[in-house]
């Protein structure tokens, strides 16, 4: 899973370099907040998630707003 805090931006970037959309971006609300998700298959298979975090609840924070990639703008989960 990668965070992002311009969905638009890296879809378009990821279709530029040939990646797949297997889920458009579409907005959830669940417990944790509001988000965009979306999901993705590299030009190699790998499988992806790319989410922009709208709101933040019940202490769910943003990885982005910590440390942010100067690359890319990604901000990946482990």
């Amino acid at each position: 899973m990668f965070e992002t805090d311009d969905i638009e931006r890296e879809c378009k970037r990821l279709r530029e370099h040939g990646t797949e959309a297997l889920i458009e971006p579409v907005e959830v609300d669940a417990a944790l907040g509001r988000r965009i998700i979306s999901f993705w298959r590299s030009p190699n298979g790998l499988v992806f998630e790319v989410m922009q975090i709208l709101e933040a609840r019940n202490g769910c924070k943003s990885l982005y707003s910590e440390s942010q990639s100067q690359d890319t703008g990604l901000r990946g989960k482990r």
